[in-house]
């Protein structure tokens, strides 16, 4: 688990491994259905962590909240808690890396996420559903691996 508070977490180094030109780096973005569906975990998925919903059954699979000028809401305030294991709204994504030896860290870039979600229209999705599934890829994408 990420979290931007914990600077611990934020630095996924790839040098510490040795892989070879063509090795892949495949993981989740999020939590399995057949792990939604089994109820609350302990670990990264126990729930003190702020990422199950308890009123959702289900677990969030990233947070971003934030503030911005840009957002037209009391104190200028966004939240998007994306989560949602059920089609055809499975917020579930499964990110692969083609490595190479110069491969050093994955990286993640939230500036594309918000020059394409318009904060001032969209500012608060908390619940599963078409536009978390859409968020769910645009973050997908702020994905990068650093050589």
């Amino acid at each position: 688990m990420i979290d931007i508070f914990k600077p611990e977490t934020l630095d996924i180094l790839l040098n510490t491994t040795t892989f070879s030109n063509g090795d892949e780096l495949s993981f989740n973005l999020g939590v399995s259905s057949n792990m939604n569906r089994t109820g609350a975990h302990s670990g990264a998925l126990d729930p003190s962590n702020g990422m199950f919903w308890s009123w959702q059954s289900g677990y969030i699979n990233f947070k971003i909240e934030g503030i911005s000028p840009s957002c037209l809401t009391r104190k200028n305030k966004f939240q998007f808690h994306i989560g949602g294991y059920q089609a055809p709204h499975n917020t579930l994504r499964r990110i692969t890396f083609i490595l190479n030896k110069q491969t050093t860290q994955l990286s993640i870039n939230l500036d594309g996420f918000f020059e394409d979600t318009k904060l001032a229209l969209e500012n608060q999705i908390m619940v599963p559903g078409a536009k978390a599934n859409e968020l769910a890829t645009k973050f997908l994408n702020t994905l990068t691996i650093i050589e």
